[in-house]
């Protein structure tokens, strides 16, 4: 949710400032304009998720539970989770910025309350507590929240001694209980779960270029910069 105010924003101060116009002009389509402001919103997003990555590699040395270092298995959750969910805050990014009434106070008032319902839908939805049909399907939210409380479940109730976890919570500890050091070393992702992640990504860019027919009449609703400009 955050990465979104971080990098929206850009399409709208190239439509302000006619800086659009010069790249359109060129052999450049509209589609690739607007994939290539996407693919930027995720690169800074990238790099966001490659700090965390830093500090989870510092934590661990820290903390000394296991100085091991997995490389694929600390870049792994990054890849299946980050990226997908990263895919789509750029194509909401771009929307945002393409619809006039959106690109300021009151888009970032509704990105908010459509982030929050849309993790709540799915997760209603797809957690096998509340609908057991949904425990063996390859359905994810965006973020991939669903998919790691499944394979949570399955990895640690048996270490639990329990038929099933019921959730995970991240720092905090419940009913008075002694936390429980469990024992994951290893992710192993279903190919079927890897496709529905792959879905994600594949949405957010047709997104994108869905977009691409409405630029022209995004940039006819210019904002206040170029107004500005004209009275100077």
């Amino acid at each position: 949710m955050a990465g979104f105010y971080l990098v929206r924003g850009t399409l709208t101060r190239d439509i302000d400032t006619r800086v659009w116009q010069l790249l359109v002009a060129t052999p450049m389509t509209r589609g690739t304009y607007l994939l290539a402001k996407a693919c930027s919103h995720l690169l800074v997003l990238g790099l966001i998720v490659m700090a965390g990555l830093g500090v989870g590699f510092v934590a661990q040395m820290v903390r000394g539970e296991d100085r091991m270092l997995n490389l694929w298995e600390l870049v792994k959750p990054s890849l299946v989770l980050a990226l997908p969910s990263s895919a789509v805050t750029a194509m909401f990014a771009v929307w945002f910025d393409m619809v006039p009434w959106l690109r300021r106070t009151a888009g970032n008032i509704l990105y908010f309350f459509s982030w929050t319902m849309l993790m709540v839908v799915f997760l209603a939805n797809l957690i096998p507590d509340e609908n057991p049909a949904a425990k063996n399907s390859w359905m994810s939210d965006p973020a991939g929240m669903v998919m790691v409380s499944r394979d949570l479940d399955r990895q640690a109730a048996p270490q639990l001694g329990v038929p099933s976890v019921g959730g995970f919570s991240v720092g905090v500890q419940l009913l008075d209980k002694p936390p429980v050091l469990l024992t994951w070393p290893t992710w192993e992702v279903r190919s079927i779960d890897l496709l529905g992640r792959f879905l994600w990504l594949v949405l957010s860019l047709i997104g994108v270029l869905l977009a691409a027919p409405f630029l022209d009449r995004a940039a006819a609703h210019a904002g206040s910069a170029v107004a500005l400009a004209k009275q100077s």
